[in-house]
């Protein structure tokens, strides 16, 4: 058995609320883990990254740099998921664009690689436009930020909490979310070698990740006070997120599997990714 689990995590996910509380040290201690090293990262990408490097053992991002991630060759397993966070395509307060009609020849900024490539995808559909329709701009939430408040770029399309964020604090305009497409899923990767060689203390693991999960669906409050407080961001902006997200966690069934294997499908057909994906192969365990 090994005496190490190593996590990675995003202060904003309930990873950060596992670490907080200590629940994968007090539930893994019997199974003969003896450290939780925990590392921290920005965004779901880099989570991927160590993932396929085998730098960590478990972590959380969304569906698209899980795919890009696999694309890229990567080794990992899909082991659970849940409901993507809510997204919003952005504009600054007094902009002339008034909805999605409007974004055709505009710089619209975004993460690479990102859940919200793939709502843009999504949206820009809606509305009857493509990607080329539209100047693509790769950006980090915090310099995306700034660049909409100069007005360095048009749209922004960026996840909670940083989309409530942009609209409690800079007073920006959503033009159209989520709630207007059927919205993606985060999930919960693994290295192969864990699942293969520990799949109890795997299934140990998920099972406190839906405890986490379950505790902050039924005292949000807690969870975005708690959130806010690691993030060090305004906690009504938190509390907003919060509020709209679906905090429920399940395993990775045919449906999900169609929904991720249909994202990159797409992106393969747009060269987001080189290699096409059989997403099915690295699911843990075998879909339901």
């Amino acid at each position: 058995m090994p005496t190490e689990f190593r996590v990675g995590y995003q202060k904003a996910g309930l990873l950060g609320a596992a670490k907080k509380d200590a629940v994968f040290e007090r539930r893994l201690k019997p199974l003969g883990i003896e450290t939780v090293t925990w590392s921290e990262f920005e965004l779901g990408p880099a989570i991927m990254d160590a993932i396929g490097a085998g730098a960590i053992d478990f972590g959380w991002a969304g569906d698209v740099p899980a795919i890009d991630a696999q694309s890229a060759g990567a080794k990992f397993v899909y082991a659970a998921c849940m409901p993507a966070s809510a997204h919003g395509m952005l504009v600054r307060e007094g902009s002339a664009i008034r909805s999605l009609a409007d974004i055709r020849g505009k710089k619209v900024a975004f993460a690479r690689a990102t859940s919200g490539q793939s709502v843009l995808l999504k949206l820009l559909a809606k509305a009857g436009l493509t990607y080329g329709d539209i100047v693509p701009v790769f950006m980090s939430p915090k310099a995306a930020s700034a660049a909409l408040s100069r007005g360095d770029i048009d749209v922004w399309v960026v996840h909670d909490p940083f989309f409530a964020l942009a609209e409690r604090v800079q007073r920006a305009h959503a033009i159209a979310s989520t709630k207007d497409i059927v919205n993606g899923n985060s999930v919960y990767v693994a290295t192969p070698e864990f699942a293969r060689k520990y799949p109890k203390t795997l299934a140990a693991v998920l099972d406190e990740v839906t405890n986490v999960t379950t505790w902050a669906a039924q005292n949000r409050d807690k969870f975005a006070e708690a959130t806010s407080a690691a993030i060090g961001m305004d906690v009504d902006a938190v509390r907003v997120a919060i509020d709209r997200s679906d905090l429920t966690v399940g395993p990775v069934t045919r449906a999900v599997v169609a929904q991720l294997q249909e994202t990159a499908d797409v992106f393969l057909k747009l060269g987001f990714i080189s290699k096409p994906i059989v997403v099915r192969d690295a699911v843990w365990p075998i879909a339901s």
